[in-house]
């Protein structure tokens, strides 16, 4: 899943989930319906992930795995989001962060702030969304997960492009685009290209914003992302 294999993941936990039916292993099924949804969630099939997330919430909720459960109804926000089902998906990840409060999780909190920066940023709230951007950053830079930073300053950059931040925008897609880089994350990196070019595309930085553009288009098509290729140009 982390190389972007969605078909070779689906079919390693469908594989593992068999085993652990016959195993009668409920509890770990949990693990494997979430991943699952994960995947069907990326593959764009919201009513198969959210199926599976619900699977998932109520093994986990049955054996009382309320942290565990809070990664889940954070998903599901993700899901109800992605179908513009905003108050549901608000609800739900106002759950998984009261839980996240409740066991001193710093970072999943970072992550559920992050999201409702995104939701808002969806229901063109900028202002409200590079709030909980920046709460999001501040939680993830204290907990030094970089990967996590480089996903929050990426949609800072989003933001602030969106209020025509123009400069701003730039120099957090950039911090996004180096910790990428470092990481050898080439896919995430391609969408960061794709930003970078749109910020200097609306700064009629044409042959610069052509150049971020091919960077992200030859990374797309090297990861078979089909979905990437067709990025809309905001």
């Amino acid at each position: 899943l982390s190389q972007h294999r969605r078909d070779a993941a689906n079919a390693h936990y469908e594989t593992n989930l068999r085993f652990l039916e016959v195993a009668g292993d409920l509890r770990s099924q949990g693990v494997s319906y979430h991943q699952l949804g994960v995947i069907a969630q990326d593959k764009q099939r919201y009513a198969e992930a959210e199926s599976n997330y619900r699977k998932a919430l109520n093994i986990k909720l049955k054996f009382g795995d309320k942290r565990s459960a809070a990664r889940t109804y954070h998903n599901l926000g993700v899901t109800a989001q992605l179908q513009r089902r905003f108050a549901q998906a608000e609800s739900n990840y106002r759950v998984a962060l009261d839980i996240l409060v409740e066991f001193s999780d710093r970072p999943g909190t970072g992550d559920v702030y992050h999201q409702l920066g995104a939701l808002a940023h969806d229901q063109d709230r900028y202002a409200e969304a590079e709030a909980n951007y920046r709460k999001a950053l501040d939680i993830h830079l204290e907990s030094g997960d970089r990967q996590r930073v480089a996903r929050t300053y990426h949609n800072l950059g989003r933001a602030t492009r969106d209020q025509q931040r123009y400069t701003e925008a730039q120099a957090s897609f950039r911090k996004a685009l180096d910790i990428h880089l470092d990481f050898g994350d080439r896919h995430s990196a391609a969408g960061t290209y794709l930003e970078l070019g749109t910020v200097a595309r609306n700064q009629r930085r044409y042959p610069e914003a052509e150049g971020s553009y091919r960077k992200a288009l030859d990374t797309f098509l090297e990861f078979g992302d089909r979905y990437g290729t067709q990025w809309p140009c905001l």
